[in-house]
């Protein structure tokens, strides 16, 4: 019995890997998602002052995300920003480690959303 527990422990703790790295891979696709393709709700409240905090995403998606949708700016914020080389893969040990260990705390948050009169 102490055995099948075990088994069962160990399952479950190698699986758990896989089902965060599938949930920061989600999160990735719909934060480029939003970043390029925003849905009509999330440019009004771009518009009404929010800001979105992008976390994670490689240069070359900050890059053409600020190419493609520079009126939106004021309601973007890139933190964690994975440099990469010309074939698109992380080249610094920094970038390295976010992108095998994923993003951290921050990335885990499905929504951030500052509201300031400031921005």
């Amino acid at each position: 019995m102490n055995r099948a527990v075990t088994i069962c422990l160990m399952v479950l703790v190698c699986s758990t890997n896989v089902w965060a790295s599938d949930a920061d891979i989600a999160l990735h696709d719909w934060q480029v998602r939003r970043l390029m393709r925003p849905i009509p709700q999330e440019l009004r409240d771009e518009h009404s002052g929010k800001v979105y905090i992008y976390d994670g995403l490689t240069d070359r998606e900050v890059d053409q995300g600020l190419d493609n949708h520079f009126q939106r700016i004021e309601s973007m914020m890139f933190v964690g920003t994975v440099k990469t080389d010309e074939q698109g893969q992380p080249i610094d040990r920094y970038s390295i480690r976010q992108a095998d260990a994923g993003i951290g705390w921050l990335r885990r948050l499905m929504v951030v959303v500052i509201s300031s009169p400031c921005f």
